[in-house]
């Protein structure tokens, strides 16, 4: 149920991503209206496909690990950390910037 329901959230952020994105471009001077060719929009449908199911899928998978596991919070909390500052940096789109200042922020709070 948990995996639905973020995929669901997931894909409605790339939809917005797109969007904005495409309304920024017809509204720059001489921009492109058609949005592109057959490859671009290939290539952006991947990019959001693999945005929007791997991340539910990664946060599953440190949900699954967190309820199993027998270590110490603030060990897993750590290890919940660097997961998700791989997932930063294996999709990089905007908001992800923003997230990923957070969990630095939120990492060095940990540390101190």
């Amino acid at each position: 149920m948990q995996f639905f329901f973020l995929s669901a959230h997931f894909w409605l952020n790339a939809m917005n991503f797109n969007v904005w994105k495409g309304l920024r471009e017809i509204k720059q001077i001489g921009g492109p209206v058609g949005g592109g060719g057959s490859s671009e929009r290939n290539r952006k449908f991947r990019a959001y496909a693999a945005y929007a199911w791997v991340s539910p899928t990664l946060m599953l998978i440190v949900t699954l690990i967190m309820q199993v596991s027998r270590t110490p919070p603030a060990a897993v909390s750590m290890i919940v950390l660097l997961l998700l500052l791989l997932l930063l940096l294996l999709l990089p789109l905007l908001l992800m910037t923003m997230l990923l200042l957070l969990l630095l922020l939120l990492l060095l709070l940990l540390l101190l």
